[in-house]
């Protein structure tokens, strides 16, 4: 174990070069940065060994309580969480679902025990990516759960920005229907809030449509008689 600038115990994995952060669709050949919730002094080593022994460095940031991680999620940014979720201050899903709460677009891997899955299993059905079984890990399982859990989760977030703006792209077309009170003389159009006003000026509101003006044959032969050449209004085939 190493010790961190910011005080926290680090399992240093890592190869030489500027480290690179993970990105949607693919894991750079670079350094993950993780955060690891787990207490027990024989899984941090186990962990730490394995960070090491990964073709892509892992670097874990470790902490024992759940509030040292959330505090931790605040100051900084991570690729990815690990997780167990039987710590001193929180037992059971609460740790998840507050590690969650505390990032909610960092995505969340599972540490269970052997023979104690039933917990685990749930907390991906609530948006964990995926779970590790400590008795049954090893550097290649490690490596592919944090791989696919980064990749997993940036085409969630994709999705999810993609539905946010259509979403507000809908919110913004109007459309037109039911019954459209119109004046029979003079045409203007009553408006939602009672007020008559120009044809041109409501649709303009309710339509994003822009008009552009001009004369009918009619009416250039009403208006302007000099300019008009006398022809059928309607246009050529």
């Amino acid at each position: 174990m190493q010790t961190g600038p910011d005080g926290k115990k680090t399992a240093d994995g890592a190869i030489s070069g500027s480290p690179e952060r993970a990105s949607c669709g693919r894991v750079k050949a670079g350094q993950i940065k993780a955060l690891l919730l787990e207490d027990d002094p024989e899984d941090l080593t186990i962990l730490g060994k394995m960070a090491k022994e990964t073709d892509r460095a892992i670097k874990f940031s470790s902490v024992g309580r759940l509030s040292e991680a959330v505090e931790l999620l605040k100051s900084g940014q991570f690729d990815l969480i690990i997780s167990d979720l039987t710590v001193p201050d929180s037992r059971g899903l609460d740790t998840f679902r507050r590690l969650r709460a505390a990032a909610p677009g960092t995505p969340i891997v599972v540490l269970t025990g052997m023979g104690d899955e039933t917990m685990s299993v749930q907390a991906v059905r609530e948006g964990a990516q995926d779970y590790l079984v400590k008795g049954e890990l090893s550097s290649a399982s490690l490596m592919r759960a944090a791989k696919y859990a980064i990749e997993r989760n940036c085409l969630i977030q994709e999705r999810l920005k993609l539905i946010d703006e259509l979403t507000r792209a809908l919110s913004k077309v109007k459309v037109l229907s039911g019954l459209l009170p119109i004046c029979a003389g003079c045409k203007k159009i009553r408006n939602d809030q009672g007020y008559w006003e120009q044809v041109e000026q409501y649709l303009r509101e309710h339509a994003d449509i822009e008009f552009t003006h001009g004369f009918c044959p009619d009416c250039m032969q009403r208006f302007y008689p000099e300019f008009s050449k006398k022809k059928d209004s309607k246009p050529d085939a």
